[in-house]
């Protein structure tokens, strides 16, 4: 049995280039609702990627679920990051709604365009505090 890092099995979507998708954007939501959604409270991890929801997470997961279910009516795909705690998060949204959720690896914020300021959040904290940054 291995206990090295485990990958996820789901098909993960790949996309073209952060350029060419940010050209094309407009194009491809035209005419849909998209939903952006954060993950719910984690635990600590040694590795970020890595990082489960809490009991509390959970509960959040099904809070907002309460309160914003009425959104997702007609909702046929669900897209997020690769990290556990995402993963998670939007399949214990999509499960009552039959959809499955789709990895994608460009959606994790360790990308070349992360700040030096996220870069030092991370180190300094383990994770980049969205409330800091949403300030600046």
């Amino acid at each position: 049995q291995s206990l090295g890092p485990q990958r996820c099995s789901a098909p993960r979507a790949r996309f073209r280039s952060s350029a060419s998708m940010a050209a094309s954007l407009p194009d491809v939501l035209r005419g849909r609702r998209v939903l952006l959604v954060r993950h719910g409270n984690t635990a600590k991890a040694e590795r970020d990627t890595e990082r489960e929801l809490t009991e509390r997470g959970r509960a959040q997961c099904a809070k907002f679920a309460e309160a914003w279910g009425g959104s997702f009516e007609g909702v046929a795909h669900v897209f997020a990051s690769a990290a556990k705690r995402t993963m998670q998060t939007a399949s214990l949204l999509a499960e009552p709604l039959g959809v499955a959720v789709t990895p994608v690896e460009d959606l994790y914020f360790d990308r070349p365009w992360r700040t030096e300021a996220m870069k030092k959040a991370d180190k300094d904290c383990g994770y980049a505090p969205a409330a800091e940054f949403i300030e600046k």
